[in-house]
């Protein structure tokens, strides 16, 4: 082997290590910030503190109400007429997480939803805020997971103890009267 070609070799490396040892790489870019993460759901039926903060941080002043519902009226209802307990009603609805993830809403099953108030047919969370709204008002309801699905949850959509967040507009309900169970 040639001692010149051997020498001009070790040299080129030599350069080549050396450059690429001092050479200055550019800072990574910053992540984006993420979304502050929702504290953990308690194992008791009441809010912690610390979740309290997080949706009052997150969806501004709240009304609580005395089973541990909280809500926002977004768009003031029409008189002062609720809908009386089995009437018919019919809502637009948008269903997230806290995170913001939408899991459903009525626009995907073709329109309104309806079900009759008051008798259990959706969760309890929406019996307790449609039974108090008037036509016409949309509000924003933040269900914790005693008033939404449970400590079993919906799986594979909604997990164990999730806490649901709606977008509720209360169109209208039935005037007629009917038997419960006839729909």
């Amino acid at each position: 082997m040639n001692p010149r070609f051997t020498r001009i070799t070790l040299l080129a490396a030599a350069v080549f290590l050396l450059a690429a040892c001092t050479r200055k790489e550019e800072p990574a870019p910053a992540a984006p910030a993420a979304a502050p993460k929702p504290p953990p759901a308690s194992n008791e039926e009441v809010w912690t503190a610390e979740q309290i903060a997080f949706i009052r941080e997150k969806f501004g002043e709240l009304q609580p109400t005395n089973s541990g519902l909280y809500y926002k009226i977004l768009q003031p209802g029409q008189g002062e007429e609720k809908p009386p307990r089995a009437k018919l009603c019919t809502v637009h609805y948008r269903g997230t997480f806290l995170d913001g993830r939408m899991f459903d809403e009525s626009a995907r099953h073709g329109g309104p939803f309806k079900f009759r108030v008051g008798l259990g047919r959706v969760i309890k969370g929406w019996d307790e805020s449609v039974a108090d709204m008037r036509r016409g008002e949309k509000r924003l309801v933040v269900v914790p997971y005693w008033l939404g699905y449970g400590t079993k949850g919906q799986i594979p959509v909604i997990m164990p103890r999730a806490t649901l967040v709606f977008e509720i507009e209360l169109l209208e309900w039935e005037n007629t009267t009917k038997v419960p169970g006839t729909e």
